[in-house]
């Protein structure tokens, strides 16, 4: 999950800054990117979620945790994002 902006684009190289698990507390996302888990809450300050499948990973930390991606097909502004309700 990131933050949409029009300097995105394919090849864009993006930080992951932290994960997001279905049922964890809210967290809030600086310029970089949260990786999010399938029914998991929308970081605050983000608005757009790329699929990893749309997305290649160039990094990861001790743990396997995701550090570095790079975007492969930019989504749209609000993609791939279910409203609560």
């Amino acid at each position: 999950a990131l933050r949409w902006r029009d300097t995105l684009s394919p090849g864009a190289l993006i930080d992951v800054s932290a994960e997001q698990a279905a049922g964890d507390g809210a967290q809030i996302a600086g310029i970089d990117a949260i990786a999010i888990m399938t029914g998991a809450r929308l970081p605050d300050g983000t608005d757009t979620v790329v699929p990893v499948e749309e997305a290649t990973v160039l990094a990861h930390d001790g743990d396997g945790r995701v550090q570095r991606i790079r975007i492969e097909r930019m989504p749209a502004r609000g993609q791939h994002v279910r409203r609560a309700g």
